[in-house]
């Protein structure tokens, strides 16, 4: 064997148990409730600081800031997208097989191939759930700077902020990693790919 796109399916959800599964959960669930712990912050500032008059720069300034984000959000997005599918080649499947997976200290861990499928398929959904996240963030923190200017109750537009958080929340339930979700994927996107 020279390919995680050799182990069968068998090999592979043999190997997925519930630890497994449990890994990946933590970490989606924990961005995801991060985010809305960080909106339920602005909320609340915005709701401490309204103001009614808007302040010409600092509309002018949340007005870049809103663009700047839709573009990062359109970027990142797509940069997601293409990082998690390209790592499906074969060279990378070839390549994640050889690699050692290694434990917090350093150490090698003996795994499976099946296990190694699993943390490469895990870290894949990972990479793209982060870049969603990174422009997530970005709209939270110009939501964030309305709200501290007393304007994010008043300037209505700027609520488009919060449309990357939709977006991610979405994605984070879509893609949550149940164990049937893993087995499309590894059926989809690693087994057999040559």
């Amino acid at each position: 064997m020279r390919s995680l796109s050799e182990i069968s399916t068998a090999e592979f959800t043999k190997d997925l148990t519930s630890d497994q599964l449990r890994v990946g959960m933590i970490i989606q669930a924990a961005l995801g409730l991060g985010t809305l712990f960080f909106f339920s912050a602005v909320l609340i500032v915005a709701f401490l600081r309204q103001s009614t008059l808007a302040n010409t720069d600092s509309v002018d300034l949340l007005t870049t800031l809103t663009l700047a984000n839709i573009i990062m959000f359109v970027a990142l997005s797509s940069v997601g997208q293409f990082v998690y599918r390209s790592r499906f080649s074969a060279k990378q499947l070839e390549s994640a097989y050889s690699n050692d997976l290694h434990d917090r200290e350093g150490t090698i861990i003996t795994a499976t191939p099946a296990i190694k499928a699993i943390s490469f398929i895990r870290t894949s959904m990972l990479i793209r759930t982060a870049l969603f996240e990174g422009s997530t963030f970005f709209g939270l923190a110009v939501l964030m700077i309305a709200a501290t200017n007393g304007l994010l109750l008043s300037v209505s537009w700027l609520w488009i902020n919060v449309a990357p958080l939709i977006i991610f929340i979405a994605l984070i339930v879509f893609t949550f990693p149940t164990r049937d979700r893993l087995v499309s994927i590894f059926e989809n996107n690693v087994n057999g790919i040559k």
